[in-house]
């Protein structure tokens, strides 16, 4: 294995600020009005629902009362779990450690900064499998790329984690076979789960996968039913899913073509999200339970990458990837053949109403 030199580190260094000054000067797409649109809708359906009222506080603050009792919300924040619950859950380094010593599987791992980039590059050869590196905190899916599998790949994607997000503090884990899901879980009880599909897009006969990319983020916009509350970003992890399966930005998929352009699933779309409720094993409610007591939680939502969720984690070799605190409430409801809102929200606000 080649060492990484002290030039080199400076050289990283400076294409790393390159990257973030570019970051700074580019302007995203604002989805704020579709996620301020999408909640207060949710928490007005929920209250209707349980016969309770709505009253909106600004700043997409909305207080919620019934029989004398109040509760507020904003977006899928709501007032159960402390700064302290939330800080733990967004700790990936606690939160693997707390998922093994509970009995469950976490995925190998590895902390590193770009100074120390020679580590990451002697467990992804240790590993000899695919890798993912994410910010060590924080993050919600972004600055996280997959399918890295050579030193090219992984200096690259350190650059692109640590500049989306400007935190130097990096992991680099093992990628685990299967498909995303999340599961909601309050004081240990499973209100919903879905299986989170990489992002796709869907060819026309004619498009480039960069104008679909492109139009997929107009409809998301601008379409009656909301698809996402995020845009599908171009970026390093979108290149590396696309040559992998031997196409670029260029190509031109065939009309009716479903393209994987992602395997990070919370760029996703509803057309890429399944209901799964009905199929999870009960041993996970047993690890929910186990967290929630440890950090002081209600609310959580786990991250697991499976290949069968109704199987014992125990013998499908199941990971858990992610304990979130507060979890979007969002993903259950963007959801294929679901045409109405779940039943998570008034599930989440009965709860709230009775502890007020």
């Amino acid at each position: 294995m080649r060492e990484v030199s002290t030039l080199e580190t400076r050289s990283l260094l400076l294409r790393r600020y390159a990257q973030m000054f570019r970051r700074f000067r580019a302007t995203p797409q604002d989805f704020s009005e579709r996620r301020t649109g999408f909640y207060a809708s949710y928490w007005e359906d929920a209250a209707q629902r349980l016969g309770a009222y709505v009253t909106p506080l600004g700043n997409d603050y909305f207080e919620i009362a019934r029989n004398g009792r109040s509760a507020r919300v904003q977006y899928h924040y709501v007032d159960l779990d402390t700064y302290f619950s939330r800080g733990l859950a967004d700790d990936k380094v606690f939160v693997t450690g707390l998922v093994r010593e509970l009995g469950f599987f976490a995925p190998r791992f590895r902390e590193y900064t770009l100074r120390s980039l020679s580590s990451a590059v002697c467990f992804m050869e240790e590993v000899g499998a695919p890798c993912v590196v994410k910010p060590r905190v924080g993050s919600g899916g972004f600055g996280i790329t997959t399918a890295l599998n050579t030193r090219d790949r992984l200096i690259a994607a350190s650059l692109a984690t640590s500049n989306s997000l400007s935190l130097p503090a990096l992991m680099i884990e093992q990628q685990i076979a299967g498909d995303a899901y999340r599961l909601l879980y309050l004081d240990g009880r499973l209100l919903h789960a879905v299986r989170r599909g990489r992002c796709t897009v869907i060819g026309d006969g004619f498009s480039t996968i960069r104008e679909l990319v492109v139009r997929e983020n107009e409809s998301r916009l601008t379409d009656s039913r909301i698809q996402s509350l995020n845009a599908l970003t171009i970026d390093l992890e979108m290149k590396y899913v696309l040559t992998d399966q031997g196409k670029t930005l260029r190509s031109v998929p065939d009309r009716g073509e479903r393209v994987v352009v992602k395997n990070v699933c919370n760029q996703n779309g509803r057309r890429d999200q399944e209901d799964v409720t009905a199929y999870v094993h009960g041993d996970y409610c047993e690890l929910a339970s186990a967290v929630g007591t440890r950090l002081g939680a209600h609310l959580i939502g786990i991250d697991i990458m499976s290949e069968d969720i109704s199987a014992s984690p125990s013998q499908s070799g199941s990971a858990i990837t992610e304990i979130n605190v507060p979890p979007g409430l969002h993903y259950h409801e963007l959801v294929e053949n679901q045409h109405k809102f779940s039943a998570v929200g008034p599930a989440v606000l009965e709860y709230l109403l009775r502890k007020a």
